[in-house]
């Protein structure tokens, strides 16, 4: 039986559905997507058709399957707890990020969840030790994880707080 472009549109959506279920994407990188939707219709038939494969793109974006407010959301979220805003920023606009979009995204993370962030990294680092000089290295590491200085000076405040330090 022949397949139709129907046909290979509705397949085309199937590959990409299977695929943004493992990883989602931005819209930044569609042409390295459009590369892997031709190998995948390869694979059903010899050549490719350029308009259904960019039906195909504009679908998912319709549907919100390509989405950089959507993909800049999801990750902060799963790096908020290791990365504080200088570095979040940074790694999303080497992506291709929009401004807008990075500013949206980092700036939904409350401040009390990155003072709680940098706090786990303060204590991981510290490991039993009680010294003062251990507390700057833990300190000096957690900021250059990009956490702003008012973070994890809070952080390290609560930390000799727990420990009654005197300053």
């Amino acid at each position: 039986k022949e397949l139709t472009n129907a046909d290979y549109l509705i397949r085309g959506s199937e590959i990409c559905a299977e695929f943004l279920e493992i990883s989602p994407l931005q819209v930044y990188h569609i042409e390295e997507f459009r590369q892997l939707i031709f190998q995948k219709f390869n694979e059903i038939k010899k050549q490719h058709d350029e308009h259904t494969i960019a039906r195909v793109m504009e679908k998912l974006i319709e549907y919100g399957l390509l989405d950089d407010e959507q993909y800049a959301q999801r990750y902060v979220q799963t790096r908020k707890d290791t990365s504080g805003k200088y570095l979040l920023r940074q790694k999303m606009k080497m992506q291709g990020l929009s401004s807008d979009v990075i500013d949206e995204a980092v700036g939904a993370i409350p401040f009390e969840d990155q003072v709680a962030a940098a706090r786990a990294l303060i204590d991981r680092k510290m490991a039993g030790d009680e010294r003062e000089d251990a507390l700057r290295r833990a300190v000096q590491s957690v900021m250059r994880r990009g956490f702003a200085y008012d973070v994890v000076r809070a952080a390290a405040d609560q930390y000799k707080e727990e420990l009654e330090w005197e300053e």
